[in-house]
């Protein structure tokens, strides 16, 4: 988001500009960019599951009768 304005300064450490700046290195060692596309990955994941679980937990459609 930092290309809006809204984000990270670029001296702070984000996971957007760890791929940015590691994307160069990918040919010669491709762990510098595994690692934080990795932790993209996991983070993507863990919002997708918190938010289907709130969903799950508070729309009234979803809910079982007794």
């Amino acid at each position: 988001m930092s290309f809006i304005g809204i984000g990270a300064a670029p001296p702070t450490p984000s996971v957007g500009f760890l791929i940015a700046e590691h994307f160069e290195f990918a040919r010669v060692q491709w762990t510098a960019l595994a690692f934080p596309v990795g932790l993209l990955a996991v983070l993507f994941l863990a919002f997708q599951v918190v938010g289907d679980g709130v969903r799950a937990s508070l729309d009234p459609r979803t809910r079982r009768t007794p």
